[in-house]
């Protein structure tokens, strides 16, 4: 565990729950027809159902459906190309609209977005995110997700 901590840069404790996290998701996995990873690395997905992914990196997601996320220092980029988002943010020191339907968000919080078209662009330190319905999504970094 000391030599997995040293390589990471983590606490044992963020690495035991980064392992329970991976089992857990893994598990999940082989119950239901679902696409699953874990490590270091980027992977692409797109279709229609549910991602979970957890961990730390960029994420780029493009959605018609709902995105439901947490982080701690992020920066989040929220882009709502339809005109019809819903953006419920809980947290965050920090909050800028960029220009029309775009925003900045950047600290620590909780988010949930809602739109026919929406863009979210997210790089954290620790984050978690649920997104429900049809698009795609890119995840860039360490951690692990489940698609189904």
């Amino acid at each position: 565990m000391r030599r997995i901590k040293r390589l990471l840069g983590m606490s044992a404790k963020k690495v035991g729950t980064m392992v329970a996290i991976a089992v857990f998701l893994l598990a999940m996995a082989s119950t239901v027809n679902a696409y699953s990873g874990h490590g270091t690395g980027e992977v692409t997905l797109d279709g229609t159902g549910k991602l979970l992914a957890r961990g730390y990196g960029n994420v780029s997601i493009t959605l018609n459906g709902t995105v439901d996320m947490m982080c701690k220092r992020g920066v989040l980029v929220v882009t709502d190309n339809y005109g019809d988002i819903e953006i419920t943010a809980t947290g965050f020191g920090y909050r800028k609209e960029l220009g029309e339907h775009r925003w900045l968000y950047r600290g620590t919080g909780s988010i949930v977005i809602t739109g026919s078209d929406i863009l979210v662009e997210l790089h954290a330190q620790n984050g978690a995110l649920t997104a429900k319905g049809t698009g795609s999504a890119r995840l860039n970094g360490t951690g692990a997700y489940i698609a189904c």
